[in-house]
């Protein structure tokens, strides 16, 4: 296996992964706020079938 060398590796790091580092706050973000909304939606499911069933 060739390892690679030091100019690989950085052109490597600002090809590819300092992309992925800066949309990463966005990516958490959206996901975070998908998972948030799913539980709202949830408890408020609850809540209704709680008044509906009551």
């Amino acid at each position: 296996m060739k390892k690679a060398t030091t100019i690989e590796i950085q052109e490597w790091q600002e090809d590819e992964l300092n992309w992925w580092a800066d949309k990463q706050l966005n990516f958490v973000a959206i996901a975070t706020l998908i998972q948030l909304s799913a539980l709202g939606f949830m408890l408020g499911s609850f809540y209704l079938l709680s008044i509906a069933f009551s």
